[in-house]
């Protein structure tokens, strides 16, 4: 649990309900001005449209002191838990959007900072995410009492909870919506739940312009490695780092994902501290950092049996 006065997810309520219903009632705007084009499912683009700019931004940058920011997930009603580096399914869109415009459930998208943020943080950095996309944002955090603290931003970034209108609707309704206010334990949980039976988990490894699945035999060495590559990128900042590690083509930290379609090429891999005793893994600040040879060595492993999975 974060410690009192800091939350360890920052999550904002997509009111999916306000979203159909907007584009529905822009295309009806449309076609009386002669647009005769019009999407086939316009319920089901009106949710991806509203989820994109979410999915998109690069969120360190919006407000770097807000600092790294883990992982960005989407949360179903159902519990069901996508990164926003994957490929969110049509048919659980469809499925969302079945049932009559005024009733369509939430979703939500979980952002996870590296470290638990004072609500003051996260609401600095909510006002300042909705004033970067110019649209509003309805931003949830828990109080050190666990109760919900409900913020909604204008597209210039200004508080509009307290003005009504359908912003303080929705805030309203996101502070009654407790079981969707999850913690980072509870997220990743619901993450994992997509896992295969046999307790395998993935990650998504950013190389070589491409996003590539990996597998190891557990969660705790998939964290190990979430861990280990965050580091690794931030020593990759620096060109001199990335060459002397071999590291040239990775462009960010990996994520944690679920279990991938079928058809979707797995690399399993040993986590940084079950490869070669665990010479390559990086420890807690303030510990002995292994020689750049063995981060190399380990490096040079992920990435050359990523690049034989993607060769078929």
């Amino acid at each position: 649990m974060p410690e009192a006065g800091r939350d360890d997810v920052i999550r904002i309520r997509i009111d999916t309900a306000w979203a159909v219903g907007e584009f529905l009632d822009l295309l009806r705007r449309q076609a009386a001005e002669g647009e005769t084009r019009a999407p086939a499912n316009p319920a089901n683009r009106a949710v991806f449209r509203e989820l994109a700019p979410y999915l998109l931004v690069e969120y360190e940058y919006v407000d770097p002191a807000i600092g790294t920011i883990d992982g960005v997930y989407v949360g179903f009603p159902d519990g069901t838990v996508y990164s926003a580096s994957e490929e969110i399914p049509e048919s659980l869109v469809d499925d969302l959007v079945a049932g009559d415009v005024p009733s369509l459930p939430p979703l939500y998208v979980y952002l996870v900072p590296a470290a638990p943020k004072t609500l003051d943080d996260i609401d600095r950095f909510l006002g300042i995410l909705a004033r970067h996309m110019g649209h509003p944002v309805v931003g949830i955090m828990r109080g050190a009492d666990g109760a919900a603290l409900v913020r909604a931003y204008d597209g210039e970034g200004a508080d509009a909870a307290a003005g009504g209108g359908p912003l303080a609707d929705q805030a309203r309704a996101g502070a009654r919506e407790a079981g969707r206010h999850v913690s980072r334990r509870q997220l990743l949980a619901g993450l994992d739940a997509r896992n295969a039976a046999d307790g395998r988990a993935y990650a998504l490894f950013h190389y070589d312009y491409g996003r590539h699945v990996v597998a190891f035999a557990t969660a705790g060495e998939r964290d190990d490695f979430v861990a280990w590559s965050r580091w690794v990128a931030e020593v990759l900042d620096a060109s001199a780092d990335a060459g002397r590690l071999g590291g040239e083509g990775v462009s960010r930290p990996a994520e944690p994902c679920a279990a991938p379609a079928r058809d979707v090429p797995v690399t399993p891999l040993p986590g940084p501290r079950q490869w070669n005793g665990g010479r390559a893994w990086i420890p807690p600040a303030g510990e002995t950092a292994p020689p750049p040879s063995a981060i190399g060595e380990y490096l040079a492993m992920v990435t050359g049996a990523v690049r034989g999975a993607s060769q078929g």
